[in-house]
């Protein structure tokens, strides 16, 4: 898991930091979606916790495949926390 998020505002908001910060948001059980681009596989290289699941497609260019992923998964998991 991250590092607890400790914002700096003199920094700036580059890949290097982003991610990490995002990882340490995550929680066992939860669902991270990824959109096409820099969102997948800045979020494919990520160590999640145990029990966390990714859902992303980067093979098909389909921008927009988060929202109705966000939706099956919810349908199938209502429970977890779930982001995108």
């Amino acid at each position: 898991m991250g590092q607890a998020y400790e914002p700096v505002r003199s920094a700036r908001l580059v890949q290097e930091r982003f991610w990490p910060q995002l990882q340490a948001f995550l929680e066992p059980g939860d669902v991270v979606i990824a959109d096409q681009g820099t969102s997948y596989y800045g979020c494919a290289e990520l160590p999640l916790p145990h029990g966390c699941t990714f859902v992303g497609q980067p093979l098909w260019g389909s921008i927009g495949y988060t929202l109705p992923a966000l939706l099956g998964t919810m349908r199938r998991r209502p429970t977890a926390a779930t982001s995108c």
